[in-house]
């Protein structure tokens, strides 16, 4: 190989490096900001429910405090009545106090919890700054938690709720709660398997959870506990960045073939024309090369994807179908192969868990699905193909009657080439599996667009879609 060449395949080698390394770049940051929104929305989620679940204690005591003020000589028989009944409603509640005007406990429930009769709130220091402070300042106030005294590891969270009788302090109502009791009932091991969460009070004492140092994407947000402060700390664990790596893998090792593939085509194209002292590569090489490198590509979007696997082939070979029945040239026949194969190369950026969904889809993983058309077009526009390609893929989810996205434009201002797109689209999607449903078969699939057709889809487009399958025998393949 003369040193002329080796240059060549050099430069061809460094450049695909470039590409490869700027691809990854952009993949790692947006995986990484996915992940990080991953977090905050699960740390989001668990600020809500625990706080929730704390203020619904809150209104127990509340309730409680209503009866006093009704009777405020409410006697132990009907102390117990009451308590019984919310901590039936309220499992989380281990038991119930009265306490008098001197911090005494005087009443509890259950009986278990006796030992606590004759107990004041004076004379601790621990929790007698924040007593006076709520009878003085008339609010709930509670302890951080800890471990209960006689109990095996017990976490508990003491709210008391002070009452008035006359503007005068008349003791508290004080419920006790099992903190494991109601955080077990909002993280669930599920998500502990996928997450690691950590609960630490305002003394800065870690009281729940994982007790390790949180790396990578990280929640951290303060909970407003009545008069005290929780933070939360969400993260990852390492599992749920395993198919981040596991794709990237994958993805280089494409890569590494693709550059082999490439390197072996010009070695080959170079010794055949050594002979002739120049270098020439004929029109239906170049083609063919650009067309495996767009098949390459098109490859890679469908490894985020396993349902729609060949999906954009499958498109590709009825749309050039279509525009062959309606007598158009080769070079737009090129180009329709070239846009069906790229259309959907944007699901790549769409996180696996929402395209692999088997259930129904959120408004919010609905949009950004949607978001794969502007990815795909973002793609397609960097290689210098004909302006109807990059249109063909910024169009495909469009409609004549402007129901579409994402520009929602009508009419003429979509070109042929996407209506066509569009027509293959929806009759090969509808062919398929997909995770949420079972393939429709193409009866359906060709009587939903003969439904739609002229307001939709191009009436002629539809004419000959149907004309390929009723009469001429077309058949989509099944791999």
């Amino acid at each position: 190989m003369s040193a002329k060449h080796f240059k060549i395949i050099a430069l061809q080698s460094v450049f695909a490096l470039f590409v490869f390394l700027l691809f990854v770049y952009f993949f790692v940051k947006y995986d990484s900001e996915q992940l990080q929104n991953q977090v905050n929305n699960m740390g989001q989620t668990l600020d809500f429910a625990i706080e929730v679940d704390v203020n619904t204690s809150k209104g127990v005591l509340a309730s409680f405090a209503y009866n006093y003020e009704i009777d405020p000589d409410l006697d132990v028989a009907k102390f117990e009545t009451l308590a019984k009944h919310y901590i039936k409603v309220n499992p989380e509640i281990i038991y119930v106090q009265r306490k008098d005007k001197e911090t005494t406990t005087v009443m509890v429930y259950p009986d278990t919890y006796s030992y606590t009769l004759g107990a004041t709130l004076m004379g601790r220091p621990e929790v007698e700054e924040a007593v006076r402070k709520a009878i003085k300042d008339k609010i709930v106030t509670a302890n951080a938690p800890y471990v209960l005294k006689d109990s095996e590891d017990l976490l508990g969270l003491v709210i008391r709720y002070p009452l008035y009788k006359e503007e005068i302090f008349n003791g508290f109502i004080v419920v006790v709660m099992n903190i494991d009791n109601l955080l077990n009932n909002i993280i669930d091991a599920e998500m502990m398997t996928d997450y690691n969460i950590s609960l630490i009070d305002d003394n800065e004492k870690l009281f729940w959870g994982y007790d390790g140092q949180h790396k990578g994407h990280v929640y951290i947000n303060n909970i407003a506990i009545l008069d005290n402060f929780w933070t939360i700390q969400v993260s990852m664990k390492d599992n749920m960045m395993a198919s981040t790596i596991g794709f990237l893998t994958g993805t280089s090792f494409l890569f590494l073939l693709i550059v082999g593939l490439l390197v072996v085509m010009q070695i080959r194209l170079m010794k055949k024309d050594q002979n002739n002292q120049q270098l020439a590569i004929s029109k239906e090489e170049l083609e063919n090369r650009l067309l495996q490198s767009v098949n390459a590509i098109s490859k890679i979007g469908e490894l985020r994807d396993v349902y729609t696997a060949s999906h954009q082939k499958k498109v590709a070979d009825l749309s050039c179908a279509i525009g062959r029945e309606m007598g158009l040239k080769d070079e737009k026949i090129r180009n329709l192969s070239f846009g069906s194969l790229l259309h959907d190369v944007g699901k790549f950026f769409v996180p696996s868990e929402i395209l692999n969904k088997p259930g129904k889809m959120t408004d919010l993983e609905y949009q950004i699905i949607q978001t794969h058309v502007d990815e795909s077009y973002n793609v397609v526009k960097e290689i210098d193909f004909p302006k109807e390609i990059h249109t063909m893929v910024y169009q495909h989810h469009e409609r004549l009657d402007g129901s579409g996205y994402p520009l929602g434009i009508s009419g003429d201002e979509i070109i042929l080439e996407s209506r066509i797109l569009a027509v293959a689209d929806v009759v090969e999607a509808m062919t398929s599996h997909r995770p949420y449903r079972a393939a429709l078969g193409i009866d359906a699939a060709l009587k939903e667009i003969l439904f739609y057709r002229g307001t939709k889809y191009d009436a002629e487009v539809v004419d000959v879609c149907v004309k390929l399958f009723k009469e001429d025998g077309y058949t989509i393949s099944s791999s």
